[in-house]
């Protein structure tokens, strides 16, 4: 190949082409560098990789120039610095210049990875905002669902919500063979609270209500707002006689609370019926239980209210 047709060749290249003296000094660079800085290449003759490249990648030049000292070839990236003082993303390859075993400078091939880094950041920046949409939308949906399953008011389960749980541990307890209560309770006099404080003092009461009966059961219980002022609890694995003294310690907890509003203290009870599991039933379901602890709790209070009546027409 001729010179001058190699030159040709290098100086119609679309990546960069220079090379170093010992001191490491551009002696050549060809047009495609050249470019990449908006300079000439006679305006780069003479001046040292050092002086285009960004402060911050000096340490990396560093490394690479000691690597070239000592005979070896790498690729690497790093940015230039334009004449314009923005960055250019470059890939350099370069190779020491060896002249009879020691070093003479190098010859480096620089390929602009600059719109594909804008490309990259685009596509990162893209990427992030889609994953911060997707978090968004999960936590929408999320919020939603809480909603659509939650008692606004007391943040217990709603009456949906109740009934999806409790036919599952129905199923559970008659396949199983396990003992199942449920509680239906409500505050007694609730129109006459609402009367004497509006309905906000009703509101808090129920949500007062709410609070002391689930600091009184267990995980596996599931508490719920019924509906108005009443409320159910399903009690897993537990038989009505196991789920009276349940019943009466929130019951107690209730009457023994007093709560402060605009208008004074005002205190509430609760009547609670209790009905379990009946197996002799052939047409036994979770709404069967349901009506029957309802009726129960209508028992107590004809009875008087302020206190625990189980239904005992089924024994199991």
């Amino acid at each position: 190949m001729q010179p001058d047709f190699a030159m040709q060749v290098v100086n119609a290249m679309g990546q960069g082409l220079t090379v170093t003296n010992v001191e490491g000094r551009f002696e050549f660079v060809n047009p495609a560098y050249a470019r990449l800085f908006g300079y000439t290449s006679a305006d780069l003759i003479g001046k040292q990789p050092r002086d285009v490249t960004a402060p911050e990648d000096q340490g990396v030049l560093e490394q690479q120039h000691a690597a070239r000292q000592a005979g070896q070839s790498s690729a690497y990236e790093t940015r230039l610095l334009r004449i314009d003082g923005s960055l250019a993303h470059v890939l350099i390859t370069a190779a020491p210049r060896m002249h009879e075993g020691c070093y003479g400078g190098a010859i480096a091939v620089i390929t602009d990875l600059t719109e594909r880094k804008l490309l990259e950041d685009e596509l990162h920046r893209a990427k992030e905002c889609l994953e911060v949409a997707n978090r968004e939308l999960e936590q929408a949906l999320l919020r939603e669902q809480l909603l659509a399953r939650t008692d606004n008011l007391t943040g217990l389960h709603n009456h949906r919500r109740f009934f999806e749980l409790a036919v599952r541990e129905y199923n559970a307890a008659v396949r199983y063979q396990c003992p199942l209560a449920i509680l239906m309770f409500d505050v007694d006099n609730f129109k006459q609270v609402n009367d004497a404080g509006g309905h906000a003092v009703g509101d808090k009461a129920l949500a007062w209500v709410a609070q002391t009966a689930a600091a009184q059961i267990r995980e596996i219980d599931v508490l719920a707002r019924y509906g108005g002022d009443e409320f159910v609890l399903l009690l897993p694995q537990t038989s009505a006689q196991q789920a009276l003294p349940i019943a009466e310690r929130i019951g107690e907890s209730i009457a023994a609370m007093r709560m402060e509003t605009d208008r004074g203290s005002i205190g509430v009870t609760l009547s609670i019926g209790i009905a379990e599991i009946c197996r002799k039933s052939e047409d036994e379901n979770i709404e069967r239980i349901i009506q029957r602890a309802d009726k129960a709790m209508y028992q107590a209070k004809e009875q008087g209210r302020n206190r625990t009546v189980t239904y005992s027409a089924c024994a199991t």
